[in-house]
């Protein structure tokens, strides 16, 4: 449980495309700006104390203390960063640091390293069997181990199971005997050249709002997205209005001025699709139906307002948008979809297989992945799912319900085996490929996450990336400061934004009090030194559906987005009625 709820917080949203020797505050010198935590780490444990401690430390000013007074049997508290995995790919590394305990009891203090492949987890190292407990002085700890070849992210840090105090000080990290020499991070303000280069490189944007009105500060998106046929629409949340709002806003202009006619939606494949037949037709209750994609994250007025548009572009008669998904995190959906085919598989063998992914969904604890299937389950499941395959290809004969058929099956195979954050950027591309090659002469409007439509670390976007060429393309959002919707200490709720700060790529954009702007990365130029600072993997906002204590993490944007669309101020995704009352579900 302990290791598999690690990796779990391990993976959110910290995977960094690093190429080069960056800060990573090992030392734990820097705080956030404003608050009592380090810079470059993300903090998760739910009631443990995490804060940066300058009574009790090994060296400098500042050690990370962690802590909770009482703690069940499965409870501990954990931070994390990233490190450059080209830097460590096919290399042995020691990462050592110091610990003190402080009355430490029903676990540990420890470090821990984490490497990940595309097909998943290739080393894990928490010093379950060697971490530190009861009352320690300073003392001095290591893992080492080989980094595989085939690495594509690295995540490690510090944690704490069980009760107690611990304090982490003075990481290092070695790379086949070299010393990692981390450089110190930019905390000035933007330059006046830098701001005037920024000022004449943007296309300011009128709106965020859908209102039908003149499109014309967009006609520059028409050059821009000339070529392209996937078209990803991130967010740097899953719950500002505002960049929801502009993303309707995107995918009207996308379909009305650059025949974009397919939209698909972080959101599970068969319940996604379910809104197509409102969309398209009319039928059914696009409320009920959003529900139905599970993830609150899409229940709101923002989504809502982006769905009846496209139905009611489509009953005008105009060239149709259909409405689809890509995930993979279900598998209710697809069970139904089997049983409605026009020659279904037999009940036993179906209710046979729900069966034992209810048994799966509820006696496992993590419930989303890495399941830890021994040989027998997994064995039993691939019959299972060959038994409904064969039946598929020997009594559906139609070719399109046979492909949706094998699809849902293959969802199924994905829902099993998803057992990183990576291993489902890997299927969620295979999805939305899925759905590319079913219709070879549409273009596509995504609709995802800032972190899923990027174009490296392994996740989703590099996948589309090599798969489509220059034409995936990426827009990845960002605002300065306001509030979003999220799941935190208070439920289900609105919670305030931490506001961008000196040495922060939101701080650069802010700082033009242009309120909301494209860039265009593709055009920036490395030799100049006013736009310099592009390169140089700033903190970056990187939430999701959690209000986190520390929003910010080096990115490389130039990496990952092929544009920027920066809003100023961003306020809370406003939930359809009947959902605000989910609290702390």
């Amino acid at each position: 449980m302990r290791t598999n709820l690690l990796l779990l917080l391990a993976g959110l949203w910290l995977s960094t495309p690093l190429p080069a020797q960056v800060f990573l505050n090992l030392d734990f010198e820097y705080p956030v700006y404003g608050q009592t935590i380090p810079q470059k780490w993300y903090l998760a444990g739910e009631g443990y104390e995490q804060a940066l401690d300058s009574t009790i430390r090994h060296i400098g000013q500042f050690s990370l203390r962690m802590g909770r007074e009482e703690a069940g049997p499965d409870a501990f508290g954990v931070c994390a960063g990233n490190f450059p995995v080209d830097l460590a790919r096919g290399k042995s590394i020691a990462y050592r640091g110091w610990i003190r305990t402080e009355k430490v009891a029903g676990g540990f203090a420890g470090l821990w390293w984490r490497v990940d492949g595309k097909e998943g987890i290739l080393g894990f190292d928490n010093m379950g069997d060697r971490g530190l407990s009861g009352d320690s002085g300073w003392t001095e700890v290591a893992i080492e181990m080989k980094v595989d070849s085939a690495a594509t992210n690295i995540n490690f840090g510090a944690l704490l199971v069980g009760s107690g105090t611990a304090w982490f000080d003075r990481l290092e990290i070695w790379v086949d005997g070299e010393p990692y020499l981390e450089p110190l991070p930019r905390v000035s303000a933007p330059t006046a050249e830098e701001l005037e280069w920024l000022r004449t490189n943007v296309i300011p944007l009128r709106t965020v709002d859908p209102d039908g009105s003149s499109d014309a500060d967009l006609a520059p998106l028409k050059k821009l997205l000339a070529d392209a046929r996937v078209v990803g629409l991130g967010e740097v949340t899953h719950g500002s209005s505002e960049i929801f709002r502009m993303k309707h806003r995107l995918v009207r202009f996308l379909r009305e001025q650059l025949d974009f006619d397919l939209f698909s939606i972080e959101a599970n494949m068969p319940e996604a699709y379910r809104l197509d037949d409102y969309v398209l037709n009319g039928e059914g209750d696009p409320v009920d139906l959003i529900r139905g994609m599970y993830f609150w994250t899409w229940r709101t007025e923002e989504v809502l307002a982006m769905v009846e548009w496209m139905r009611a572009h489509n009953g005008e008669g105009k060239d149709a948008i259909r409405f689809t998904g890509f995930d993979m995190q279900y598998y209710a959906g697809s069970l139904e979809e089997l049983s409605h085919l026009s020659s279904p598989p037999p009940t036993a063998a179906l209710d046979t297989l729900r069966s034992r992914l209810d048994w799966l969904n509820e006696n496992s604890r993590w419930r989303r992945g890495n399941f830890g299937l021994t040989d027998e389950q997994a064995g039993q499941f691939a019959q299972l799912l060959s038994e409904q395959r064969a039946w598929i290809e020997g009594h559906i004969s139609e070719p399109s319900e046979r492909a949706w058929a094998l699809q849902n099956v293959r969802l199924l195979e994905q829902y099993l085996d998803h057992t990183s954050f990576n291993k489902r950027d890997v299927y969620m591309a295979e999805n939305l490929t899925w759905i590319a090659e079913r219709h070879p002469g549409s273009k596509i409007a995504l609709w995802a996450h800032n972190g899923h439509i990027q174009k490296s670390d392994g996740r989703m976007g590099q996948y589309l990336a090599e798969t489509f060429g220059d034409a995936y393309l990426t827009i990845g959002f960002a605002f300065h400061e306001g509030a979003y919707t999220a799941i935190g200490k208070e439920g289900l709720s609105a919670y305030e934004a931490q506001a961008s700060y000196p040495g922060t790529y939101e701080y650069f954009f802010q700082a033009i009090d242009e309120p909301i702007f494209l860039l265009d990365l593709r055009a920036v130029s490395r030799e100049d030194p006013a736009s310099k600072w592009i390169f140089e993997n700033l903190p970056f906002r990187q939430t999701g559906a959690m209000n986190i204590p520390n929003e910010f993490i080096e990115a490389a944007l130039y990496d990952d987005f092929d544009l920027i669309l920066f809003v100023r101020e961003s306020s809370a995704s406003s939930l359809l009625p009947i959902f605000r009352s989910i609290g702390k579900q």
